[in-house]
């Protein structure tokens, strides 16, 4: 009886764990293997008291990362937050839905919602949807060979305010 009681109590950890990791990697731009640090140093400090963090952090890199491909499943009215289309040829190209992604993200955080809440109202119901493309090369943007480069996608809405339009932070990603 005590060890079925342990067993119990030990899947309620993880549980509270996996929904842990979740809110982490949905509230922070750290990298994964930052929050994995970050993560072990605190238990390391006796901040974080339980034997659930991964045994590495690579294996809690995995773990942040099964916890992001959660929100990525999430359904909503508009279907799943990532979705899939045919380019052409068929090639399917991964993107995110940007009414299922503000979908999600209002439901798991009450001041995001507050703040898409105040947006819609300005908008007087009618959103604007603002696409943003962008060209990148990853490493030394110096070099001459531009076979690594890249086009991003971002999406907002025009009834942000300015200065939400004018960070990162007001700019999520479409697609890459």
């Amino acid at each position: 009886m005590v060890n079925k009681r342990k067993a119990i109590c030990e899947m309620q950890c993880d549980v509270e764990r996996k929904n842990l990791r979740s809110k982490l990697c949905a509230t922070t731009t750290s990298s994964k293997t930052a929050l994995a640090k970050t993560l072990r140093v605190l238990q390391e400090e006796g901040l974080l008291n339980d034997n659930l963090l991964g045994s590495s952090v690579g294996n809690e890199r995995r773990c942040l990362g099964a916890a992001v491909a959660a929100h990525a499943k999430s359904s909503t009215p508009y279907g799943l937050v990532v979705q899939s289309m045919d380019i052409g040829d068929g090639v399917m190209w991964d993107f995110i839905h940007p009414f299922a992604l503000i979908y999600h993200l209002t439901s798991i955080s009450l001041a995001f919602s507050e703040f898409f809440h105040e947006a819609v109202h300005r908008a007087r119901g009618e959103l604007q949807v603002l696409i943003y493309g962008d060209e990148f090369v990853p490493g030394n943007p110096n070099r001459v060979d531009k076979g690594r480069s890249l086009m991003s996608y971002y999406d907002s809405f025009l009834s942000f305010d300015t200065y939400m339009l004018n960070m990162c932070q007001g700019w999520f990603v479409f697609g890459e």
